[in-house]
């Protein structure tokens, strides 16, 4: 019988670092103003994150690639109600038909989302081997100054935390940056 080589737990990258607390460092909580989602379906080839292949520990859960979307499919782009969303809680404005025919779309829909943080990096929920879990619920509000909000709860159960998405985000606004936020090419007509 021919010498099998034996794998070692120590052929695995070491990428772990020091973390260190920065005081005064800038940190904004929440999320930006939108969500980018789109059927796992539209995506042809889902980027994946660099884990053990990244050079350091701060560019493990990053995926540098951009998906490849199937022809003429984009992200859609869902705005917010602002400082209403956290821990994975998209708080939509209003319970009308647009609103409710959203959430129910996505509670019966195998989605990624892309959710850009306030710094404008976006984290991506849902993979290849992971659903993400859609949870949506309404307020209609029981005073005339409470708020009418519909709201969508992802989770997913994965390996690891939402990893960063740095690809390109192509939506019907233009194309947006996963990794600074930014609008990087308008839609024609758009200028």
């Amino acid at each position: 019988m021919a010498d099998q080589q034996k794998k070692s737990c120590t052929e695995s990258a070491d990428l772990y670092e020091d973390l260190l607390k920065c005081p005064g460092a800038k940190r904004l909580p929440g999320t930006g103003r939108k969500v980018y989602l789109a059927p796992r379906r539209w995506i042809t080839q889902l980027a994946k994150p660099q884990l053990e292949k990244a050079a350091s520990m701060k560019d493990y859960l990053v995926i540098k690639e951009s998906h490849t979307m199937a022809a003429d499919k984009k992200f859609i782009v869902a705005y917010l109600a602002t400082d209403k969303s956290n821990k994975l809680a998209l708080t939509f404005p209003g319970t009308e038909e647009e609103q409710s025919a959203l959430a129910s779309m996505l509670l019966n829909e195998d989605v990624i989302a892309l959710i850009p943080q306030r710094n404008g990096k976006c984290r991506q929920f849902g993979d290849d081997n992971f659903e993400c879990s859609v949870s949506p619920a309404q307020s209609s509000g029981s005073s005339v100054t409470d708020e009418t909000n519909t709201t969508v709860e992802l989770s997913v159960g994965c390996e690891t935390l939402p990893p960063f998405y740095f690809g390109d985000i192509p939506t019907s606004e233009g194309t947006f940056s996963g990794e600074t936020g930014e609008l990087k090419t308008a839609q024609a007509g758009d200028v």
